[in-house]
């Protein structure tokens, strides 16, 4: 995984409305919001996983292409509160998982989404 310090406010991105995957780049910046970590909108898109981070929160990513579906898989960790979704690239959130120390909201099991952290973004 490649690991690159991005200090900075992503809050401050600006979107090109014809990025084909703008959508799912504005639901990260949302998530992302407050973390300190920002990223470079024109070094962004890649197959591989990349983690983003300011020495305390990190933002983990990758494009991916799973059967005929493509999506930006993410994690946003700011502790205590951990993020991880699966978007389309018109910003449709297909998978959804939060925690913080006591709470956990998702649709599918925990396990289900340790393995999906693995498989797409190399966590755990």
């Amino acid at each position: 995984m490649k690991s690159t310090v991005s200090i900075g406010k992503i809050e401050d991105v600006e979107i090109p409305a014809d990025l084909p995957y703008a959508g799912a780049l504005k639901q990260l910046v949302k998530d992302a919001t407050g973390t300190g970590v920002t990223i470079n909108v024109d070094s962004f898109y890649t197959n591989e996983a990349t983690e983003l981070h300011n020495f305390v929160d990190t933002i983990t990513y990758r494009f991916v292409t799973d059967g005929d579906e493509e999506f930006l898989a993410y994690c946003v960790c700011s502790r205590p509160v951990e993020i991880y979704r699966e978007v389309k690239f018109d910003g449709t959130i297909c998978v959804s998982n939060a925690t913080d120390i006591e709470v956990s909201n998702t649709a599918i099991s925990t396990e289900q989404i340790s393995v999906r952290m693995k498989k797409f973004l190399s966590i755990g």
